[in-house]
């Protein structure tokens, strides 16, 4: 299903069509994780479990590929970031 989505997002900023590279992962909770990156303008999103996450912290795909790594090997500074975005305690 997520692929079938993947068709119909566009970059926000310049309307580029995007590319999804998932990040290899043996845990469940995982699937469908990885970097958004759009082909025109090349700004990122991360993707966590399917979900887009918007921040202009994750416009460059360095820095996205970076912090989804950190989050899936379960580093404890990203918690205050996605208890942020959560709204939520992680």
């Amino acid at each position: 299903m997520f692929n079938k989505l993947l068709n119909y997002l566009q970059c926000p900023v310049c309307s580029g069509q995007y590319k999804f590279y998932n990040i290899s992962n043996t845990e469940k909770i995982y699937e469908n994780s990885g970097i958004l990156t759009c082909s025109k303008c090349g700004r990122s999103i991360i993707v966590i479990s399917g979900i887009p996450i918007f921040h202009k912290y994750f416009d460059n795909s360095s820095a996205a590929f970076d912090f989804l790594l950190r989050i899936i090997k379960g580093d404890e500074s990203t918690v205050p970031f996605l208890s942020s975005i959560l709204r939520r305690s992680v």
